[in-house]
């Protein structure tokens, strides 16, 4: 579930404010 969050936030916040989102989908992925 946090996972597709995490892509669509990464792909429209961008990667400035995204460090967590990154870390989270990155956690979800793995």
């Amino acid at each position: 579930m946090l996972v597709g969050q995490s892509a669509v936030a990464a792909e429209t916040i961008p990667p400035r404010s995204t460090p967590t989102w990154s870390s989270l989908g990155s956690h979800s992925f793995l």
